[in-house]
């Protein structure tokens, strides 16, 4: 889909919930995308390298931090499989934290 495709939906989520007023849900559901995004700024702009995840032919590895792939995968090497499903139980948290605080709030 590439980065206008991944826009597009983007935009199309904020309107949604600007529109059905769920505007503390959606800013903590999305939690994990914004840690993500600052992680890659910061090093691109500091560092000036790229996050890499190198395969071994079984598992990704990474020896260093620098985004929410290569942060999962600094310490010991996972499949890609266990990878997604580290990342999509990181969402699924924060999507169940933000429904909550919308319910409080």
């Amino acid at each position: 889909m590439g980065n206008s495709g991944s826009f597009a939906i983007g935009i199309n989520i904020a309107a949604f919930a600007v529109i059905t007023d769920l505007k503390l849900g959606m800013a903590v559901s999305i939690l994990p995308f914004v840690f993500n995004s600052i992680l890659i700024l910061l090093t691109v702009f500091f560092i000036g390298k790229k996050a890499s995840v190198s395969f071994d032919g079984k598992r990704l590895v990474s020896d260093h931090k620098r985004s929410l792939v290569t942060l999962i995968t600094y310490k010991r090497p996972l499949t890609e499989r266990q990878v997604v499903t580290i990342i999509s139980f990181l969402l699924v948290l924060s999507t169940a934290i933000g429904i909550l605080a919308e319910m409080l709030y």
